[in-house]
This record gives structure tokens, sequence and C-alpha cells, in this order.
């Protein structure tokens, strides 16, 4: 079946339209004429598989990696760099238009200078092969079957060399099918964490020898308890002017570089000298110690515990103590606030915010707030609420933070319409 590909999807995919259907088609580019087979059809669309390309894109490459197109972790390395720019600039700028209704600009996506081993963090899946070698390895496309592969170009090429050296431990590991290793690394000292999830029974005590040869910290998560095996029970990094330990389970910005852009990028929307600010979603408080050294004051909600604990240990080392973090879930904790807040900051995962949180800031009413977002579909959702509730873009900001992949954040300005 032959088809023409009209744009791009939220997810990287190609998309046509075939007999008056939606067909997405992965890994084919806007422009493209290709050679389709149906792989799944639905009543309102259909899934296909390029089967030979007729019409190249300009833009197209030959991608680097060679399990790319068996692999479920990239969705443009078939592109170059700027065209998979232009191509995440469109999705945040079609996602605002189709579900929020807002006509308005999104400036063009803040890149990277080199798109390639910029993830600090990676999780290697293993599975048992019975009388073979263990397997290491990411998931297939859009499946749970492990595919093998030890060598990744978005990670830190200390973390391949890591990677490399639990490979060779696995016979003597003999992991359970679906258990995992992370592997995480400091952009501070290039220190690194491993973190074994889904022990099948404790190993001997050699094999922990060899993995804290490994790696500087070696932990153990069973059912959401940690065992420090060996090394500091917290990985010391940096971000903006502030230093931060994190535990094991703690979120942390994968992209030190992009992370960093998007510190300064917050720090220059608004003047926070003199304002107390919500941070909503504040984690081990990244955003939030950076803001407090500019603003009056700052308080922090956060619902994983950990990161709470993580958050006020960083704030007295930093020697920061006009914040205060909270524990619990933002949407109760922001509903009770009685204080007055000149702007918050959400930064909220990939479902978004809820409802009543987006009501709780409205009647908090601060004059701004700043929406940092990794899923273009809910921050366009959320958009569309705040416009109901009296607020406005003014700058939407897209930032590469994972280049290749098919995610993209966007940092969102708005603005209280009436006072």
């Amino acid at each position: 079946m032959r088809c023409s590909i009209e744009r791009i999807n939220h997810q990287g995919e190609g998309v046509a339209r075939v007999g008056g259907k939606v067909v997405f088609v992965p890994q084919a580019l806007p422009g493209e004429v290709v050679e389709i087979v149906i792989t799944d059809n639905r009543a309102r669309f259909a899934r296909a598989q390029l089967v030979q390309l007729l019409e190249a894109s300009p833009y197209r490459l030959t991608p680097l990696c060679p399990h790319y197109y068996e692999c479920g972790g990239c969705a443009y390395q078939h592109a170059k760099y700027e065209e998979e720019l232009v191509l995440k600039r469109q999705v945040v700028k079609d996602a605002i238009q189709r579900i929020a209704k807002i006509a308005t600009v999104v400036e063009p996506v803040l890149s990277m200078p080199e798109p390639w081993h910029y993830r600090n963090k990676v999780t290697w899946h293993m599975a048992a092969t019975g009388k073979q070698e263990p397997v290491l390895g990411f998931f297939r496309e859009a499946s749970r079957q492990l595919l093998p592969i030890s060598h990744c170009r978005l990670i830190s090429e200390k973390m391949n060399c890591l990677t490399a050296r639990v490979k060779a431990l696995l016979p003597l590991i003999q992991p359970a099918t679906g258990s995992e290793i992370t592997l995480r690394e400091s952009s501070l000292d290039h220190s690194t964490m491993l973190i074994w999830k889904g022990l099948q029974g404790w190993p001997a005590p050699e094999i922990w020898a060899e993995l804290s040869a490994i790696s500087d910290s070696v932990v153990v998560i069973e059912k959401n308890t940690c065992h420090y095996i060996s090394g500091p029970q917290r990985l010391l990094d940096k971000l903006g002017q502030v230093k931060f330990a994190l535990s094991p389970g703690a979120f942390f910005q994968v992209n030190h570089c992009q992370a960093e852009e998007m510190i300064r990028l917050i720090l220059s929307l608004v003047d926070f000298s003199g304002k107390t600010v919500l941070d909503a979603f504040c984690g081990v408080g990244s955003i939030a110690l950076n803001l407090a050294r500019q603003a009056e004051r700052v308080i922090g909600v956060e619902s994983y515990e950990p990161a709470i604990h993580d958050a006020r240990s960083n704030a007295i080392e930093a020697g920061i103590y006009n914040v205060e973090f909270i524990h619990g879930f933002c949407e109760r904790v922001v509903a009770r606030i009685d204080e007055p807040i000149d702007v918050i900051v959400l930064d909220p995962p990939r479902s978004g915010c809820k409802k009543e949180l987006i009501q709780a800031c409205s009647r908090i009413s601060p004059r701004e707030i700043v929406y940092v977002s990794c899923n273009p579909a809910t921050l366009a959702r959320d958009l569309a609420l705040f416009g109901q509730l009296g607020y406005r873009p003014l700058l939407i900001q897209p930032i590469d933070m994972f280049p290749r992949t098919y995610h993209v954040e966007t940092v969102v300005l708005m603005s209280r319409v009436k006072d």
C-alpha cells in the first residue's frame, strides 16, 4: 500500500491518510512517499510498518544505532537534528492549537550542541534464559520483549563502560527475569550509583564485591526498602548554584546540560526578588532551591517522601533557610494554603495537573505561573483550563531535554489577565 506522510504525531510517528483513515507509520518523515503494510487496523485509525521508501525526505539520515528500528528508546535517529527540532516545535504548537484552542507563538526549540551521550541515568532490564547466559537490554518497540543491547548512544561513555562490566558479571549474578539495574552518574564529580531491583534470593558476598568494584555506590531496592551495600547512600550532583544529594529513587533531570538551560530560563522569565513562590512537584528542590537565592520565600510541595527529606537536607547543606518543604499531594496541600503567593511554579509528571490543583492555583490567584511540562497533550489540556480561570500564556518555550527521542520539555509563562 502506497501513501504520503503529511505530518508527525506526538510520538514521532509519520501520519498519513489512506481511504479517509488516519494511519501511523513509525520512522517516516513529512513529505515522504512510502510503501506500507497495515499491522493493526482499527475503527478510527490504523498502524503500519514502513516496507519501502519510495521518495525520501532531504532530512533523512541513516541511524547510528544498529538497534534503532527494533528498540523502543529513540524516535528521531532517522532524521537530521535540525529537522527533529522543527518537528518537535510543531508537535507542541499542534497540541496547543488543537486541544487548548489557543493560537499563539511557540518559540523555536532550545537545542543541544551535541545531542548524544547526554543521559546521566539508564535502566537496564534483565532476563534469565535457562541454560544460556542471562540477557541485558531494553524493551523492543511497543512490547515487553527484551532486546539484547549493552551499548546506548544516549548515555554517557562512562555508563556504557560500566554497563559492559555489569554484562560480564551476568553469568555470576544470574538475575531473575524482570529484574533491572539502574546506573546513575553525577555531573559534579562523575561518581556513580548502581541500583538493583528484583532480586531472586540474596547474592553471595563475592557478587557484592564485584559490583562494588564497578560503581562508587551499590544499592538494592526490595519492596520499596533500600539496602545500602557499599559506598555513599546518596549521589551528589549540582544544578544551577546548588548541590543536591539524591536518594536512589529520587527524580533528577537526566540531561544536565539542558536542565541547566531550563533553570536559567525560569530565572529569566520572572523577577523573583522580594516575592513568595510556590513550587508544586518540587522533588529534591532542584527548582525551588535555585529560586530561593532570589525570592523572599519559597514553599515546595512534593508527594514522594524521600525526595522531601532530600530537599530539606539539600537546603540545610546549601545554607538556604528561606524555603519550606511540605510533604503531601499537591492538590491537597495547595488547597490549604492561605498566605499570599506571588508566583507558582508547576512541574508535574506526564499526566499533568489534576483539575483540583489548577482550581486551587486559581484561588490563590498569583500574578504569574510558570508551567514546566514533559507532555504537550496534557500541557495543552491544562492551559485550556487555566485559560477558563483567567490566565493566558505569554511565552511557550520548548527545550530539547531528550534529543533523538519523541519527548520534549516545554516551559510556559502564564499571566493573570485581570487583577
